[in-house]
């Protein structure tokens, strides 16, 4: 084990496994969206002891919940072409789009550039 946590920089090789999906994997993410309330659209990342139990939805660790601005890191797969990795980039940044546009006329509240700004600075001196 290079790092305990994917890292592009240590050495970690980002796969694409959607053709792993199943039902149960499914059902997996549903109680796990449904647990997080106000989560529409993010990447988690996850860890299982086989892929046997990853596909069957059992024994899963998450070991990071990434919102909305995280990339899909599948795109980084080396089989991965890309126009695929830009195509799927371009349904990412859709997908954001029509989420913000509903919650938008839902009247959901948005967060200022300001209130924003201020946040990530704060952020930033707490690293």
């Amino acid at each position: 084990m290079l790092e305990p946590i994917g890292n592009h920089n240590r050495g970690t090789k980002f796969l694409d496994g959607s053709r792993h999906t199943s039902p149960s994997l499914e059902r997996f993410f549903d109680k796990l969206s449904l647990r997080l309330g106000t989560f529409y659209y993010g990447r988690v990342d996850l860890k299982a002891n086989s892929l046997e139990d990853f596909v069957q939805g059992k024994g899963i660790k998450v070991l990071e919940i990434n919102g909305v601005n995280a990339e899909p890191a599948h795109i980084y797969d080396p089989d991965t072409k890309l126009r695929e990795g830009i195509k799927t980039l371009l349904k990412h940044w859709t997908v954001i789009y029509k989420i913000s546009r509903e919650n938008n006329m839902l009247q959901h509240s948005t967060t200022s550039l300001k209130d924003a700004w201020e946040h990530y600075m704060q952020r930033k001196k707490i690293k």
